[in-house]
């Protein structure tokens, strides 16, 4: 980037908690004008499910408090997800 940056971290705060969904044009339009930076999403993640989307979108990680909070997403879909994601890689 320009500015010098090398990671960008974008959180929708109107979907915070809703478990609507990060917005996928939006992570869609930024992996596409910032290729090489490190991408990070949060707002309205509620499922494993999810998180595999959002990577097949591009993103390197992904914020996901709420659903941890409240018990839709635990430690073995972290787990799974990050497994995945990791395999898919090499």
């Amino acid at each position: 980037m320009e500015a010098g940056a090398t990671s960008l971290l974008v959180l929708d705060v109107a979907r915070v908690g809703s478990g609507r969904g990060v917005d996928s044009r939006l992570v869609e339009t930024l992996r596409r004008v910032h290729p090489a930076v490190q991408l990070l999403a949060g707002g309205g993640v509620a499922s494993a499910r999810e998180i595999e989307r959002l990577a097949g979108l591009g993103l390197d990680g992904v914020l996901v408090a709420t659903a941890l909070h409240d018990g839709r997403l635990g430690r073995a879909d972290l787990e799974a997800a990050r497994s995945d994601h990791t395999s898919d890689s090499r």
